[in-house]
């Protein structure tokens, strides 16, 4: 369009009464497109912290137990952190009492020890203990009423008192080593383990801290040695394990979960669905359910491979893996987290790596 200028500022008005229009409409355009820009921007800020909420609201549902059966919540899978090094390289027992763990003996570098370390938790620290009575690997050690039972394949049983830091004799079950044991009500039921002719054993002995007697209990549905073992709602678990019976199969790595009930002295097969057969590794329980790290699978340096084992629905899935893998590893739970220390890196090689797992 032309805009014929006749007098003055007159004919400047004019031009501009005839331009009004077409200008009104491209601002328009303008201000439509920029506000749809800002609508676009304040949705997608909107959406995503409206996901972080929801995510983080999840991540609380799923630590606190309340989103089971929400198939919508993200998985909470675990995370890892390096702590203080354990005070010198072994493969070792270990159990909790409060917020310290004890390692007692294990195997190291120079053979069987003696050696008693214990970590605090909070502080992040180590402490040398009292010696065990003779150094001693392929034990197992369990804490019951604030004292430390330790009971060996070479015969040497004791119990400690962190009181005293005194060791007293106890009596002892069975020669076998690398049994499994856990403490239910009020007493400590020790399963299976190596005999020393090399074969595993099925036997159930279970241990009397008032009266420092065995007794036993019913035969396991198979043998096992190096299995993995914990008391959840007053049953006790079996999991894993390396079965060596007379005639075979040799090196035979399980993935099965044996259930125990002490007051029926009664066996059940749970189920045969471990994410990975293993053994010699450890886990804890978190929450009703048993956190199951590291392992053994007859290949060094051992498995990095973590899972839980949800008693309840019979059920396991895995978690976030350990950075690197070990065997012959200890472990155990403080409130939320698994504590995993030491074990071996390959045949003769052992670590003091120490590890805290946050677990779901």
């Amino acid at each position: 369009m032309v805009c014929r200028l006749r007098d003055g500022a007159e004919a400047e008005k004019n031009c501009y009464r005839l331009l009004k229009p077409e200008a009104q409409c491209s601002i328009n355009v303008r201000m439509r497109v920029f506000l749809l820009a800002i609508l676009c921007l304040a949705f997608l800020s909107i959406f995503c912290c409206g996901c972080n909420v929801l995510y983080q609201l999840a991540l609380f549902n799923h630590w606190v137990g309340h989103d089971e059966d929400d198939v919508d919540a993200p998985p909470f899978i675990g995370a890892w952190t390096d702590v203080a090094l354990m005070s010198d390289s072994r493969a070792a027992v270990c159990d909790a009492i409060g917020t310290k763990i004890y390692v007692c003996g294990g195997e190291g570098a120079t053979g069987a020890l003696d050696t008693v370390v214990v970590y605090d938790t909070e502080a992040d620290t180590w402490t040398p203990l009292s010696s065990l009575p003779a150094p001693t690997s392929g034990h197992v050690c369990v804490a019951l009423d604030d004292k430390v039972y330790v009971f060996g394949d070479l015969g040497v049983s004791s119990v400690y008192d962190p009181a005293s830091d005194l060791w007293t004799p106890v009596s002892a079950p069975q020669a076998t080593s690398c049994a499994a044991a856990a403490v239910c009500g009020d007493k400590i039921y020790y399963f299976g383990g190596a005999l020393p002719s090399g074969y595993t054993s099925s036997t159930t002995q279970i241990y009397d801290p008032l009266l420092d007697s065995w007794s036993l209990g019913a035969t396991m549905p198979e043998s096992r040695a190096g299995a993995f073992c914990q008391e959840v709602g007053g049953r006790v678990y079996v999991i894993g394990g390396y079965h060596n019976p007379p005639g075979g199969p040799i090196d035979s790595y399980t993935d099965t979960v044996f259930e125990y009930d002490p007051v029926a002295d009664s066996w059940a097969v749970r189920t045969s669905s471990l994410t990975h057969p293993r053994a010699y590794g450890c886990c804890a329980v978190v929450g009703e359910k048993i956190v199951i790290i590291g392992g053994f699978d007859g290949n060094y340096p051992g498995l990095e491979y973590v899972e839980a084992y949800n008693p309840a629905s019979n059920s396991c899935w895995l978690l976030r893996e350990e950075p690197s893998a070990r065997s012959f590893v200890c472990g155990a739970a403080v409130g939320t987290r698994v504590y995993v220390i030491g074990g071996k890196i390959g045949p003769a090689s052992y670590t003091a790596l120490t590890r805290e797992f946050i677990s779901p």
